[in-house]
């Protein structure tokens, strides 16, 4: 059995990351952790492997919608969770929701990689070698 010891520590660092946000006690903490979450997981456990080649033109083709996709999710689930307090006493179906929203987003987003990628040149067969 193999483990990914990179992921393991990436994923670590990302939850130790967003433990300040337990111990604050105002009106926004509740919010602002949904929305380090949300990102911190998408962009750095999630979407880790699949990004574009950094140099590529296809990386901000790619990574333009991506950010915006992302952006209005955590924005509109951010504005639901300071607008409706009541949904802060519900803790494992609002992080069930936004998990749900995440992998959703996730999908999306691979396809749009995808999509975004240049295509790879085929391979001629019958061509004799050079």
């Amino acid at each position: 059995m193999t483990t990914d010891r990179n992921g393991t520590i990436r994923l670590a660092l990302i939850l130790c990351g967003g433990a300040p946000f337990l111990f604050l006690t105002t009106s926004w903490a509740n919010a602002a952790l949904l929305g380090y979450l949300l990102t911190g997981l998408f962009f750095g456990f999630l979407l880790v492997g699949e990004y574009p080649p950094l140099g590529a033109s296809s990386f901000w083709k790619a990574m333009i919608p991506i950010v915006s996709l992302h952006s209005f999710i955590v924005f509109g689930l951010v504005w639901l969770d300071l607008n409706i307090p009541a949904i802060n006493k519900l803790p494992r179906i609002l992080l069930g929701f936004a998990g749900i929203i995440l992998v959703l987003e996730w999908r999306l987003s691979l396809r749009i990689i995808d999509a975004l990628q240049a295509p790879k040149q085929a391979v001629d067969s019958s061509a004799p070698p050079r």
